[in-house]
């Protein structure tokens, strides 16, 4: 600060922390609080002396209550802090440990190295008595709960429930909501892993330097074959949707008995599979092998807790040299069907690309040109999302669905 007298102006050090955040004033002007990302303070703004600090941690979001106290929220607690000193813990934000006690029948959680306990009457979080977390439980005979992404915006994870006996069904607690105003148009990229994983590791690779989280529709033949390139999905957080637990022609009634029973426990074994293989769970959204299904399996999945998520129309990768010479199927090269998407493309469309093709060649497959078919979508004003956050119940409106 300066200080100024008749004949000349001084400047003086203070001995203020470094590197401070949140430089706040309080409502009467009196005081000033900021934050070092380890410890807060509460200085006195008239001369600049320290009134109070705190071991806070780093501090994500500060707003006075009033001039004698400020809320604070932290990476896993929210809490008001005193002038006087003292401090309360509100609720926490997030938890490092969470468990159940089974005595007082309330949940615990684990934030900032204390353990709290959800009151349901009060519609409070108390210190609990408890000196150690219990031991947490993911299952039971009869249900398997777990956290995975959430179809509702105001949430980024939300808790699942998947029965383990009766009908396969998994629910999930948030329902979706309504999409932010104003916000750009939305598409998903998707990448089909059903018979081979050649391109994975470009894919990985690419959507990495864009910083871009996509959706992985996985097949039980893949999980199968290619367990470690499975686990390499999920390990760089990618959504991940089901693709059936086998490749089987899901509008073809006459080689499988399409009822719902075969559906349910097609979906429930790919979930457990594919549980068994990462320790992780499948998103709820699911398409059948090669996006073919009847109206009667699409209904069917979505009574197991599933929606069905349908591609953008527009020539497949999937087309291989042979099969064009089989079937007359065009041949298109990868920047063709880029240009064919994008002259194409609306909001919420859903754009498949596959991890590579078993038993065919092609001069080059979609993913050997992702960075130009990436950028060409966000030059387009559209930003990639996942596949799951477009998601909305299946209204099947034909008796089958074959796009490829």
């Amino acid at each position: 600060r300066f200080i100024e007298d008749e004949n000349s102006v001084k400047a003086e050090n203070l001995s203020l922390p470094q590197n401070i955040e949140y430089a706040l004033p309080s409502p009467d002007g009196r005081r000033i609080f900021f934050t070092d990302g380890k410890k807060s303070y509460i200085y006195n703004l008239q001369n600049l002396e320290k009134i109070t600090e705190q071991d806070t941690g780093k501090i994500l979001s500060c707003v006075w209550a009033d001039s004698s106290s400020i809320y604070l929220g932290g990476t896993e607690t929210v809490k008001r802090w005193f002038v006087s000193g003292n401090s309360q813990v509100l609720f926490p934000s997030s938890a490092s440990q969470y468990s159940w006690n089974l005595s007082t029948n309330r949940p615990v959680v684990k934030a900032d190295g204390a353990l709290y306990e959800y009151d349901e009457l009060k519609s409070v979080w108390e210190k609990s008595l408890l000196l150690e977390m219990p031991v947490s439980k993911s299952r039971n005979d009869k249900y398997r709960t777990f956290l995975g992404s959430s179809p509702n915006c105001e949430f980024t994870n939300a808790p699942y429930v998947r029965t383990l006996t009766g009908p396969a069904i998994t629910k999930v607690m948030y329902t979706p909501a309504s999409q932010p105003k104003n916000a750009l148009p939305k598409v998903a990229l998707v990448f089909d892993a059903i018979d081979n994983a050649d391109g994975l590791a470009a894919i990985l690779n690419t959507l990495n330097k864009y910083n871009i989280k996509a959706t992985f529709f996985i097949n039980g033949e893949f999980i199968r074959r290619y367990p470690a390139e499975t686990i390499k999905i999920t390990q760089a957080g990618h959504e991940c949707g089901s693709m059936f637990y086998t490749v089987a022609d899901l509008s073809d009634s006459n080689n499988f008995i399409m009822d719902e029973d075969f559906i349910r426990r097609g979906l429930a074994r790919n979930e457990d599979e594919f549980f068994a293989t990462t320790g992780h769970e499948l998103s709820l959204i699911w398409h059948a092998p090669f996006y073919k299904a009847s109206k009667q399996a699409i209904n069917a999945g979505t009574l197991a807790g599933y929606n069905y998520v349908q591609r953008m129309s527009f020539p497949s990768d999937r087309v291989t040299m042979e099969k064009s010479a089989i079937t007359g199927k065009k041949y298109y090269s990868s920047n063709q069907i880029i240009e064919y998407v994008i002259k194409r493309i609306k909001d919420k469309d859903v754009i498949p690309v596959s991890t590579g093709v078993y038993g065919g060649r092609r001069y080059e497959y979609l993913y050997d040109n992702l960075d130009m078919l990436i950028g060409a979508i966000l030059d387009s004003g559209y930003e990639i999302v996942t596949a799951g956050s477009l998601s909305t119940p299946a209204q099947a409106d034909a008796n089958t669905y074959q796009q490829e």
